[in-house]
């Protein structure tokens, strides 16, 4: 049986509003979207629900993406509007499928231009197998685009012999690759420490970025070898059809 799904949290779309994952039961009515992307956006009845312990977590943060819309048009700032937040975040174990459907276009200065190149075929792909600045989609057509996408390690302080409960660090140069001319300049041991917790909180729902600080002490990570995974209990449900469903104030659209 798959062990997909999200930490505990993360909101979901339903009929009765925004609902956080761990309290969806059977009967509730949620967003959701044929999986093939053919067909209109509805609500469908949730048929049963997983809890699944000690599952490793990812980090993913997308940006809200300034240019067109998954139609082509383009995207006025009132529409962003509703989005308060320029950068939401998901934490979400590494084998859970999101829709992708290009890939930014960067500008002379590295950073995502309003352009992107769309993919000849949008598709499912695992959260471990995403490319920083590919593009997902959310309930209104409106396109983000991955900021960074990585795993979590459990926090330990060098003078501290047990990890502590609840944070979590990430890789603050994860995606800079032995290509790039300064990679050399470049400190791996440097990342943040976040407090899960702050995930469930309402200023993390309305898409604020994590609470966290920069830490290069921390003991439990090797840049060589890896460090100890940071894992939480994550929750998914099934839906009576098509088996999708939109999540966090982003509306992000993910497989169940």
């Amino acid at each position: 049986m798959s062990t997909h799904g999200f930490c505990a949290g993360t909101l979901v779309h339903t009929e009765q509003g925004l609902i956080p994952i761990q309290e969806i039961k059977v009967g509730d009515m949620v967003l959701s979207k044929p999986e093939s992307n053919e067909g209109e956006i509805g609500y469908t009845p949730v048929v049963s629900t997983f809890q699944h312990n000690k599952q490793p977590l990812w980090l993913l943060q997308a940006d809200k993406f300034y240019g067109r819309d998954i139609n082509n048009k383009i995207v006025k700032i009132v529409q962003l509007d509703k989005y308060e937040n320029d950068t939401y975040n998901l934490l979400v174990t590494p084998n859970h499928p999101i829709w992708v459907v290009g890939i930014g276009i960067l500008d002379e200065y590295n950073n995502v231009s309003n352009q992107y190149e769309p993919y000849s075929q949008p598709h499912w792909k695992r959260i471990d197998q995403l490319q920083q600045y590919e593009m997902i989609v959310n309930n209104d057509g409106i396109l983000f685009s991955i900021a960074r996408v990585q795993p979590l390690y459990q926090f330990k302080e060098a003078n501290n012999k047990e990890a502590l409960a609840n944070i979590a660090w990430y890789q603050q140069n994860y995606h800079i690759t032995s290509d790039m001319e300064d990679y050399d300049n470049y400190n791996f041991n440097w990342g943040w420490a976040i407090n899960v917790l702050k995930y469930q909180d309402a200023d993390s729902a309305k898409g604020m970025r994590l609470i966290g600080k920069p830490w290069d002490d921390n003991s439990s990570f090797d840049p060589e070898n890896g460090g100890a995974p940071y894992t939480a209990t994550v929750y998914n449900f099934e839906t009576e059809r098509y088996y999708t469903y939109f999540v966090q104030r982003s509306g992000i659209w993910v497989h169940q």
